[in-house]
């Protein structure tokens, strides 16, 4: 039984999301970017409940708290999507890959003018790969694997879909207003910044976008 998957996006040598990171405890199913595993996580409950909550010893608030949807006809209850599109900025940072005894999924790289889809539903624990494929769809998918809760099974899969050309303006003008400022000194060497935008819709959508070097602002020592 497996319960946890790791996945990106990309090559271990070309990575093009962050690397993210499944995993179950009993009929609690969890997600996170690895780079921020420490700060935030989204959470999915089996009481319906769902939550992406930044990582405290002391009970705070969510970001944003939800309720999942309900099962389809097909028996299948949506729970998030992860959206990987093919915009790319100049020398774009990227993930570490995790150390090479760790498994990880990868899943293929957008082509221009396109968008992946990941997609993540839980079913009853009685489905099987075959009854995933055999899913009515208007796109063909791919299947990235499985997390075994106790009363539930998540599935993983990813398809294709055209980057609409509003959606590449609102990326492009969000990339280039972004900024992250470092203190006086400080160089932007090894960093893997990603920024993932949380949009509100049912199921709710993740959107991971890679930055790079002219994103980066970093203070001037004062004189």
């Amino acid at each position: 039984m497996a319960r946890e998957i790791r996945f990106a996006v990309g090559t271990r040598d070309d990575l093009r999301s962050s690397v993210w990171r499944l995993w179950g405890n009993k009929n609690d199913l969890f997600l996170a970017a690895r780079s921020s595993v420490g700060v935030s996580k989204i959470s999915f409950h089996a009481s319906g409940i769902c939550r992406h909550a930044v990582v405290s010893q002391t009970p705070r608030a969510p970001l944003d708290r939800w309720t999942r949807v309900a099962r389809t006809r097909e028996g299948i209850t949506p729970v998030i999507d992860l959206i990987v599109p093919a915009f790319q900025v100049e020398k774009g940072f990227r993930d570490k890959a995790p150390p090479i005894n760790k498994q990880m999924e990868l899943i293929d790289i957008p082509e221009d003018g396109t968008k992946r889809i990941i997609r993540i539903f839980l079913t009853d624990p009685n489905f099987a790969e075959a009854d995933v494929l055999n899913i009515p769809r208007t796109a063909p998918i791919s299947f990235h694997g499985r997390v075994d809760l106790l009363r539930e099974t998540a599935w993983i899969v990813s398809y294709r879909d055209q980057l609409k050309p509003e959606e590449w303006r609102f990326l492009d003008g969000l990339v280039k207003t972004t900024k992250i400022n470092l203190k006086p000194g400080s160089s932007p060497d090894g960093m893997r910044a990603s920024m993932h935008i949380f949009e509100q819709t049912t199921p709710r959508m993740i959107i991971d976008v890679q930055l790079g070097p002219g994103n980066i602002h970093v203070e001037e020592t004062a004189r």
